[in-house]
């Protein structure tokens, strides 16, 4: 499932076009990492956003990121992404949601999309936090695009997702990476390092 929520998510909801800025948020992540990667193939410059220095380099140096940074080390994600991406950003693939969903649109380019798939950020948190959401004049101002998904609406072509993602496999243009946890008995404990952001890649338990 990763496979595909990361391909059609990019392909059909955001239609990147060559020479755009991507965004990736928890980009170290199963779906992520891939989006990224299918990022560079379509020809973008790809930036993901990754919680720890590890990861960052994993990016960098292993899968091909462009720029990737450690946001947990940044001041002000706005002046960051100005810096790093000076032309703006087209696509954001938003796998967090919340306060970085804020800060992000407001780096984007005229005519952003935005391809909301995940909510890590707000998954504990009530509508009495006082968080930062969405700003409803920049999405006007800028002729923002934000659109949810879930991969259920393409189980006519899900067959087709899959042999593409094989054939980048098979060719060596996307690279993939699992944290596994060995023990049916540790699969909470993998569960929550999962939520808290511990692993590369897809989480997976071995039993």
């Amino acid at each position: 499932m990763p496979g595909n929520t990361a391909y059609f998510g990019l392909v059909e909801v955001m239609k990147p076009v060559a020479g755009e800025t991507l965004l990736v948020s928890s980009a170290s992540g199963a779906i992520g990492s891939l989006v990224g990667q299918i990022g560079k193939i379509k020809g973008c410059r790809v930036i993901g956003l990754a919680g720890n220095d590890q990861k960052v380099n994993w990016l960098r140096n292993e899968i091909g990121f462009d720029v990737a940074l450690n946001y947990k080390q940044i001041l002000s994600i706005q002046d960051t992404l100005k810096d790093v991406a000076p032309e703006g950003i087209d696509c954001y693939f938003d796998n967090v949601g919340g306060e970085m969903l804020y800060n992000v649109m407001e780096c984007m380019n005229n005519l952003g999309r935005i391809g909301q798939c995940g909510s890590m950020a707000s998954y504990n948190e009530s509508a009495a936090d006082g968080k930062l959401y969405a700003n409803s004049m920049t999405f006007r101002y800028k002729n923002l695009s934000l659109l949810g998904f879930n991969t259920s609406r393409w189980t006519d072509k899900w067959t087709d997702g899959i042999n593409q993602i094989q054939q980048w496999i098979l060719k060596g243009d996307l690279k993939v990476e699992e944290t596994i946890t060995t023990g049916f008995e540790n699969t909470p404990q993998a569960f929550i390092d999962m939520l808290e952001g511990k692993n590369i890649g897809k989480q997976i338990v071995k039993v």
